[in-house]
């Protein structure tokens, strides 16, 4: 079945991280606690920054630019040994590899929002 229509969105910014390659990236975001990422907002965005310091967490979607892409629907999870449905797991190869990581807020500059716990590698582009 073919989808109805198209969604087209675009990046707000990128995420800097300490994280360049894959390799040795954690999976979640609890194993990189002391780990500080950083959204860098386009300057023509920056005045939607204004009055973020009220709050703890943003929503923030990131593209899973380094997933792979090669049609798999079915899969073995990490520490599975059954197969799922891609759906069923949280694997960035999928047909739109989006992802929401949880994005505590910790301080807001001009066309910064810091974010600890970053586990997204640098250089993926991001949308609220």
């Amino acid at each position: 079945m073919a989808p109805e229509g198209r969604i087209s969105i675009g990046p707000i910014g990128v995420v800097r991280s300490a994280f360049s390659e894959l390799a040795g990236m954690p999976l979640q975001s609890i194993a990189a606690r002391e780990v500080e990422g950083t959204v860098e907002i386009l300057p023509a965005l920056a005045p939607g920054l204004r009055d973020l310091e009220g709050f703890s967490h943003i929503h923030l979607l990131t593209w899973l630019h380094r997933a792979p892409r090669d049609g798999t629907l079915e899969l073995v999870p990490f520490l599975d040994e059954e197969p799922r449905g891609v759906f069923a797991t949280r694997s960035p190869s999928r047909p739109n590899p989006i992802g929401s990581p949880s994005s505590r807020c910790s301080q807001s500059r001009a066309r910064a929002c810091a974010s600890p716990g970053s586990t997204c590698s640098t250089g993926r582009p991001c949308s609220t």
